[in-house]
C-alpha cells in the first residue's frame, strides 16, 4: 500500500521542481513553444480572410466558421498573454522583486 505524502515532502517536491524550471540556462527557452503557437495562431487569424477573399463563391461556406475559428484563435493568444502575465507577476513575487515599469 502507497504511503501518503506529507504536506512538508510535497511543498519539499514542488520547490524541487520550481527550483529545476528556474535553473534553466536560458529563461525565454521555457515559453519558446507558447509563443510559438501565439504567433502561429495570430498569423492564421490575418490569413483566414485572405483565403475567404481569394477563395471566391467557394469561400461562402469558410465565412460560416469564421465565429468558431476567431474564438479559438483569440482563446490562444489570450492563454498565452494571461499566462505569460501571471507567470511573471509570480516570478516577481517569488523573487522580491518589485513592479519593472
Amino acid at each position: 500500500m502507497a504511503r501518503k505524502k506529507s504536506t512538508e515532502e510535497t511543498r519539499y517536491q514542488e520547490g524541487q521542481e520550481e527550483k529545476v524550471m528556474d535553473a534553466h540556462p536560458d529563461p525565454s527557452a521555457r515559453w519558446t513553444n507558447r509563443r510559438r503557437m501565439a504567433w502561429i495562431a495570430l498569423l492564421a487569424g490575418v490569413i483566414y480572410p485572405v483565403v475567404v477573399l481569394s477563395a471566391g463563391d467557394r469561400g461562402m461556406g469558410l465565412t460560416d466558421m469564421a465565429f468558431p475559428f476567431y474564438m479559438f484563435v483569440a482563446g490562444v493568444v489570450g492563454a498565452y498573454v494571461g499566462f505569460a502575465t501571471i507567470d511573471d507577476k509570480w516570478r516577481q513575487d517569488s523573487y522580491g522583486g518589485g513592479r519593472r515599469w
